[in-house]
Parts: structure tokens; sequence; C-alpha cells
């Protein structure tokens, strides 16, 4: 099943989409999507001598005329969280009472580094986060590696963003980069590196080893929370 020429498609963001189908209510966008997603799930990949299936879950929104194209995206990221949150593989319409239901999924962060006065302000800043999405955040800071991994916090959610400073007495974040990497659970950490090296090498180095982004110091608070949301979108 194809779409109607009328119809727009846009990639939004690596793996989201967003389909615009006129003079179409919500439930008649449902069964349609539904049929697309019942033909696409069907599809069987083959990759030498591997195959396998795919499926994707969406959120629809009735375009009423009156809300901005941002308010209507988050309303039709609300209910592809729900969607997700349900199982996946499926599709879900936006209602109002979705806003009020508990965040599906709570985002824990972890800021490790050694100087105090960093550790204080990102721990403030981030704890002011607004989501953009039905999830909450949760922040904690540590001093140091050790203490991190001492920590149960992080391990007991499905997903955690650190905040990980290079440079640290004992235990650098390398190391705990590193360890991190060589754990059973490495799939739930998405790691940032927070550092004053800027030579190229370490850089490397840092994404070798497994860092999901890396920004240098001093860095500006707008740029570090873009960063943060783009990373965060990419857990969800």
């Amino acid at each position: 099943m194809k779409k109607r020429r009328t119809d727009t498609l846009i990639r939004y963001g690596g793996e989201e989409f967003v389909l615009i189908l006129p003079d179409t209510t919500s439930i008649q966008a449902d069964k349609f999507l539904q049929r697309l997603l019942s033909g696409f799930r069907s599809k069987v990949f083959r990759v030498k001598e591997d195959t396998f299936s795919v499926t994707f879950s969406g959120g629809i929104v009735d375009i009423d005329g009156s809300s901005s194209n941002k308010k209507l995206l988050n309303q039709a990221d609300e209910a592809l969280y729900r969607a997700k949150a349900n199982g996946r593989n499926q599709m879900v319409i936006y209602e109002s009472d979705l806003t009020n239901t508990k965040p599906i999924k709570t985002i824990r962060i972890a800021v490790v580094d050694d100087d105090e006065i960093i550790r204080t302000l990102l721990t403030s800043q981030l704890q002011q986060l607004q989501p953009e999405g039905n999830y909450e955040v949760e922040v904690k800071s540590y001093r140091e590696g050790e203490s991190f991994f001492d920590d149960s916090w992080h391990k007991a959610g499905s997903s955690c963003l650190v905040l990980l400073d290079g440079i640290m007495p004992r235990m650098d974040g390398i190391e705990v980069l590193r360890k991190l990497r060589k754990e059973s659970s490495q799939s739930k950490y998405t790691v940032m590196m927070l550092t004053g090296r800027k030579a190229e090498k370490d850089i490397v180095k840092a994404l070798e080893l497994g860092a999901d982004d890396y920004i240098t110091k001093p860095f500006s608070m707008g740029e570090l929370e873009a960063r943060i949301r783009r990373l965060i979108q990419k857990m969800l």
C-alpha cells in the first residue's frame, strides 16, 4: 500500500517521519496507517544469511487550523511515546488526556565531574530542564567515577545519560567510559564527554571507546542543553 499523491512524507530526525494526510480525519488516518503497518511488518529483509522483519509506531493528531506546527508536533510526539509504551508496533490517536497521565519514561542523568562548581551548576540547570515530550528527568551528581559505580540509582532504570568529565583524579573519564562499555548493561548508558582535553587524539579515543557525544570546556549552556535534548530523543 502506498501513500496518495496528495500526501506529504517528511523525514523528521534520524528515525522519525511526519506524514501529512490532507482531507483525512484521525480515524481515517488510523485505518490507513494500520493497513500500511500490516503490509510493512510482513516484509522479510535479508542480510547475507540472516533475515529480519521491521515494524513501526505512530502518533496521530488532527490539524485543527489554529494550533501551531510546534504544538501539533508535540501532540503527535505524545501519542507516539504512548504507542511505544504500549508495546510499539501500533498507532495511537492523540487525546488531550494523554498529557495528564504520568510520564511514560524516566531519563536518569548522571553528572560525573570532580569540579564542584561545574557539578552544582549542571545539576541545577538539568533539574530545571523542561522535557519536550512525555517523559521526566531525574538528575544526580558524583564527584568521581568510583562513587558513580558504587551507586545503584542509575542501574535501576532502563536509560541513563552520563555527563562525564574527562579529567578526574584516580579514575578519569576515559577509564569510566571504558568500564561502562565493558558491562553487560552498556546499551542503557548514553555518554557525553565534558572535558578540557581538546587534542584530536583524545576526542578520537573517546569516540572509539563508545562516547555518544563530546563537548569541550568552556561550553555554553545553550549548546549543552540542545545536545542533551538530541541525545534524549535517541534514548526514547
